[in-house]
């Protein structure tokens, strides 16, 4: 299926590690998570079976960490109510989850998860790469710097630093 250009914004060719296309299939899914309409075991059964996914038009497959993706998409899917609470402290009663885009929920919620259970991953990591798909996922009227704002505003709720 070929897209209209506009749904496929001209991207330089970059490499991404294979835990970085893990977190951005992890957004995609949990992105389907509350929406029964959208099957996220077809869509993600092929992605799974190839262990690459194509994360933009460009005709490129991405090396995926299968591993990651799915400790990452089923862990949201079972801490979800804890997670989204977490959330909600960090917006500082500034908005409620429930009125953010469904996009930026979904990269908060797996960047919360990542800060809570990968304790393996440093905080630094965990922020840039969430930060980077915030950039890509979201309009770029300063979406990015929310999701940073309140991933840090969490991160000391999620994990303790020693």
């Amino acid at each position: 299926m070929n897209l209209p250009s506009s749904f496929c914004p001209s991207l330089k060719k970059k490499e991404f590690s294979s835990r970085s296309v893990a977190r951005a299939l992890s957004i995609q899914c949990v992105f389907m998570l509350d929406y029964p309409e959208h099957n996220m075991e077809m869509f993600l059964f092929p992605i799974v079976k190839s262990r690459t996914h194509a994360l933009f038009c460009d005709n490129e497959t991405y090396s995926l960490d299968v591993e990651f993706a799915q400790s990452i998409i089923f862990g949201v899917k079972e801490h979800k109510i804890a997670l989204q609470d977490s959330i909600q402290t960090g917006l500082l009663k500034l908005r409620t989850l429930s009125l953010l885009e469904e996009v930026t929920k979904s990269i908060l919620l797996c960047g919360a998860w990542e800060l809570k259970y990968a304790l393996q991953n440093p905080i630094a990591v965990i922020l840039y790469e969430y930060v980077q798909w915030a950039k890509h996922f979201l309009p770029e009227e300063g979406g990015y710097g929310f999701v940073h704002g309140v991933l840090d505003n969490i991160r000391p709720l999620l994990r303790s630093e020693i």
